[in-house]
């Protein structure tokens, strides 16, 4: 029989056992990136393309802790290259100096309008109509906001105005349901308004409306594992198989 001293010797020591295989556990999800915080990025727009990716790692990996911050691209950068988030999804070629960055998809926009504006009922458009148009785009520093300068005034040089500027994509959409100017959002955004009527793309001829999103980050960042392992389903999910050549 043991003694009493014995008893609690042997009581603690089977605690100890315990809590060493428990530490032994939590290392080794660590490792495999199972485990731990990640700090992810998101440009106002990407968000409608990562959402079901990002629901999916924290269903898959319970023990895997995905802090979101949702800004502009050019914000988004910059908190990647000042490391106040670890992975930046934004839309290129926006990226600060010194982050490392890899395509992911491109991702359609449309140009949309109320079903009350006059534009709903054209099958496609010439860029001349929209000569006076009053645009509602994300602020400066977004993906809206680039393509309509460079797609809308530059290229196609059409004499438009940005009468609203907002913050997010979805203030965006209820604006332009309110007739108050025609829209530039990410097609993912607007699935459900187009099938309720809502809201209406619009066709331009000669209008190519598309952004690459990426990924940006520093590169030491991936000898963590977990966001190793959150950049790795972000690729795996998001960017399209390569094309099989006949």
């Amino acid at each position: 029989m043991p003694t009493t001293a014995g008893a609690r010797l042997y009581a603690a020591a089977v605690r100890m056992l315990d809590v060493s295989d428990e530490i032994q556990s939590i290392i080794a999800e660590m490792r495999t990136g199972k485990s731990g915080a990640v700090r992810v990025g998101a440009a106002t727009g990407a968000l409608y393309y990562i959402s079901s990716t990002l629901q999916s790692l924290r269903k898959d990996y319970a023990d895997l802790d995905i802090n979101l911050k949702v800004a502009t691209s050019e914000d988004i950068s910059h908190a990647a290259a000042e490391n106040q988030v670890d992975l930046a999804i934004l839309w290129l070629p926006e990226a600060s100096q010194g982050l490392s960055t890899c395509r992911l998809m491109r991702a359609p926009y449309a140009m949309i309008v109320s079903p009350r504006h006059p534009l709903a009922k054209c099958k496609i458009v010439q860029p001349e109509t929209l000569d006076g148009a009053k645009f509602i785009v994300a602020v400066k520093g977004s993906g809206s906001h680039a393509l309509f300068i460079e797609e809308v005034l530059r290229r196609l040089r059409v004499k438009a105005s940005i009468g609203m500027e907002f913050n997010h994509t979805e203030a965006i959409k209820r604006a332009v349901e309110a007739d108050l100017g025609v829209g530039v959002v990410p097609v993912k955004s607007i699935e459900r308004e187009l099938e309720e009527g809502r809201l209406v793309s619009v066709r331009v001829r000669g209008m190519k409306l598309s952004r690459e999103l990426g990924l940006a980050y520093h590169a030491w960042k991936l000898e963590e594992p977990s966001v190793k392992l959150v950049s790795d389903v972000l690729i795996r999910r998001l960017r399209p198989p390569p094309r099989v050549r006949a």
